[in-house]
């Protein structure tokens, strides 16, 4: 088992032994775990703070997931509708041409399109919201990901085929 590293400054020891909780505690049973950091030379009163406080964070963590879950949805269904949207236009029967310029925009569009999903997904993966406000916490989770999506299909609309 490692043991804990032990800072110097109070308040990075604490936030060091509830990092080493939070991501032991699957591994180890508390008991060893709290072994572990006595012989590293934590107080009794420390490791008793920082299990709590491992133990507040996992429940903060596991009472977002819902929202994530659901903003993760939100995210992909707007992806995925917008993409089929362009695709119907720039590959439609509209628009053949000598040219093929449907199939390289549609293209373009999917790698724009890909690149913002991925920083997406992973804003919504790691974002800290207050999960005690479930609104407040979809929305912060939301905004990032819209406004990629809103930028670039602005950028491919005057790209549509003209009527």
């Amino acid at each position: 088992m490692t043991t804990p590293q032990i800072p110097s400054n109070p308040v990075d020891r604490q936030l060091t032994l509830v990092d080493h909780f939070d991501k032991n505690r699957d591994r180890f049973t508390v008991e060893a775990l709290r072994a572990s950091a006595l012989t590293s030379g934590y107080g009794a009163d420390e490791i008793d703070t920082a299990i709590r406080l491992a133990v507040e964070r996992d429940a903060q963590r596991q009472s977002i997931r819902p929202v994530r879950k659901r903003a993760r949805y939100f995210v992909l269904s707007a992806y995925g509708i917008v993409w089929v949207l362009f695709a119907l236009a720039y590959l439609g029967p509209d628009t053949s041409s000598s040219y093929n310029w449907g199939v390289l925009a549609q293209a373009i569009l999917t790698l724009s399109l890909g690149l913002g999903l991925a920083i997406s997904l992973a804003i919504i993966a790691r974002g800290r919201p207050d999960p005690s406000q479930p609104s407040r916490a979809m929305f912060i989770l939301l905004v990032v990901p819209v406004v990629l999506l809103l930028v670039v299909t602005g950028l491919c609309l005057p790209y549509l085929p003209q009527a």
